[in-house]
């Protein structure tokens, strides 16, 4: 069975007491420390399995939820709640490669990358989504500037997000890439992207690996990111990630 809930729950505050096991627990935790506190912007539940423990975690937000499914879970009910509470796409860990969208990879080797580009933490939003707007395609997309801003805005006030920017001389943005979930020891990357001509000089890879660095460099361990099945093993790889999971992104309305 699932239950509507909220941050006051002593469920809920349990689950967020505990270190995230998966790149599914950074998300949710994240979101939850995020946006939590604010009525109407997220919502958050949970379900119980037969024998009464709690076997998912499923928060909505933006029209997307994303469910960390435990021990004997029913995903089926988690599709069907989801469905009906009127979300476009569910983000879960998927049981084998015959039904999976993608790879999650986790650093294990961190490999040290040389640039003589500047790397930054201080990076103009604005800058950033035009970057990610020139590589937008069928299959990577952003949302709204307005709503792209707010909420990366607020995440990193709230720690729970991080961004790397890489520079040409003259203050030009070339490549970057988010933390976009940050909690306790665990991150997850995202929002890889490098100017046209700008590509094949190693500076997403640059960037991916500068910000893991300043991760490290604040006590976060465990770093996850999500890949298409079929690309970028190679890419991750050289950085230091190997591949650790699977992920299923379930069209809930198709």
């Amino acid at each position: 069975m699932i239950y509507l809930s909220d941050i006051k729950d002593p469920v809920i505050k349990k689950y967020m007491s505990e270190e995230c096991g998966n790149v599914f627990s950074v998300r949710v935790k994240s979101l939850i420390k995020a946006y939590g506190g604010y009525e109407r912007l997220i919502d958050i539940w949970y379900q119980k399995n037969r024998f009464d423990n709690v076997s998912a975690y499923i928060v909505k937000y933006s029209g997307e939820f994303i469910a960390d499914i435990l021990d004997f879970a029913d995903t089926e009910e988690i599709t069907d709640m989801c469905s009906l509470a009127g979300g476009a796409v569910l983000l879960c860990k998927a049981e084998n490669e015959n039904f999976c969208s993608g790879i999650v990879m986790k650093l294990e080797k961190p490999a040290d990358i040389a640039c003589n580009y500047k790397a930054a933490d201080d990076v103009n939003l604005k800058d950033y989504y035009a970057l990610l707007k020139s590589r937008s395609n069928s299959e990577f997309s952003v949302n709204e500037f307005k709503d792209f801003y707010v909420d990366l805005n607020h995440r990193i006030r709230k720690s729970c997000a991080a961004i790397k920017g890489i520079y040409q001389s003259g203050g030009v943005l070339v490549s970057g890439c988010t933390a976009s979930a940050i909690y306790g020891n665990s991150a997850v990357i995202a929002g890889v992207a490098t100017k046209r001509e700008f590509e094949n000089r190693g500076l997403a890879s640059y960037a991916v690996s500068e910000l893991c660095k300043t991760l490290e460099s604040s006590g976060i361990c465990n770093i996850y990111l999500q890949r298409h099945k079929d690309k970028n093993y190679n890419f991750y790889h050289k950085i230091g990630f190997e591949d650790t999971g699977l992920f299923y992104q379930i069209n809930l309305n198709p």
